[in-house]
């Protein structure tokens, strides 16, 4: 079999330095004038643009621990982990859980099995191959081999998967693999997760939503010798237009895919790319874009497809399961 090919990488331009800033904090377009710290303490669920000022006043400064945007699986993960070591503020552009986490279906594939009836050897092989092995090895590795640990961990926070009539975990088999695998809650995995990582982040003493707040763009810091560093992010609320700086020791971009940019997609209103759009204008190196919109699947109706009951209604959805079971895609 063919290795893993020569990994290529687009390298955008650094983000913008403003002349005027002698900190260097800079952002795309404003730029910040002060380093972070520590948070202190922030109210719960408190929206960040409460403050009495207007969309063309200077932009406010919150300072936290952590910055996470982007409310899905895996920033509500990251904000559960990071919530241990100090105060995490959780900004996402619509409701908490509207996004693709909530809508994904068939579930999470992980060996299981204590009775060596399928092994990590195995789903890493169905990987790779899945993958025309054109898969990161190490991020293959990874995946496979922690799939248990990370499966226990979502039960630990209350994610209620589907049980077989003696109470194990019941394993479905999707496209690609060659044993039953998937964890599962019914065909409603992703809104089983989001509802579990929610709750459990609503009830954390340090983790503070933002909900209808959408990040612009990544605050950014350039040293002496060049290197750039991410200290935060400008962030809008929706219904205001009020801008305010969120500025954190760590920020984790987890904001979804693009899937909206595609004339046909799956994919909630909210996947629009900005994650991506933001991280090229910060600096940050993006590899990989050509395997965007291979996945999910989504039911054929013929050419020009179905009629849609409003501009922008999704394709219709078909479960990875459909695959696993025999269903061949055109």
């Amino acid at each position: 079999h063919r290795g893993p090919p020569r990994r290529r990488r687009l390298q955008p331009s650094a983000a913008i330095v403003s002349p005027a800033a002698e900190s260097g904090a800079t952002s795309s377009p404003s730029t910040a004038a002060a380093a972070p710290r520590s948070a202190g303490g922030i109210a719960k669920n408190a929206p960040a643009a409460s403050h009495s000022s207007s969309s063309t006043s200077q932009p406010l400064s919150l300072r936290v621990d952590f910055l996470v945007i982007g409310s899905g699986i895996s920033g509500l993960s990251y904000a559960l982990e990071a919530a241990e070591h100090g105060h995490v503020a959780v900004v996402t552009k619509d409701v908490a859980y509207e996004g693709s986490t909530h809508y994904a279906q068939g579930g999470i594939s992980a060996v299981m099995a204590l009775d060596g009836s399928d092994t990590v050897e195995e789903h890493i092989r169905d990987t790779q191959v899945a993958g025309d092995f054109l898969c990161d090895d190490a991020a293959v590795e990874v995946v496979c081999r922690e799939g248990r640990q990370a499966v226990d961990k979502l039960i630990q926070f209350g994610a209620d998967f589907t049980k077989d009539t003696a109470g194990n975990l019941h394993l479905a088999r999707e496209g690609g693999h060659s044993k039953h695998r998937i964890v599962h809650a019914a065909d409603m995995t992703g809104k089983e997760i989001e509802r579990a990582l929610l709750e459990s982040a609503r009830a954390h003493p340090n983790v503070t939503f933002y909900e209808h707040h959408m990040a612009q763009d990544l605050i950014t810091v350039t040293s002496a010798d060049g290197a750039v560093t991410c200290v935060g992010a400008e962030i809008i609320r929706r219904d205001t237009g009020v801008k305010t700086r969120f500025l954190s020791c760590a920020t984790l971009l987890a904001a979804g895919g693009a899937g909206q940019l595609f004339p046909s997609t799956t994919n909630p209103s909210v996947s629009t790319g900005d994650g991506v759009a933001m991280a090229v204008r910060g600096g940050a190196a993006v590899a990989n874009m050509e395997f965007y919109q291979f996945h999910p699947t989504s039911l054929y109706t013929g050419p020009g497809g179905a009629r849609k009951k409003h501009p922008k209604e999704n394709a219709f959805l078909v479960s990875e399961a459909v695959r696993g079971h025999g269903g061949g895609p055109f």
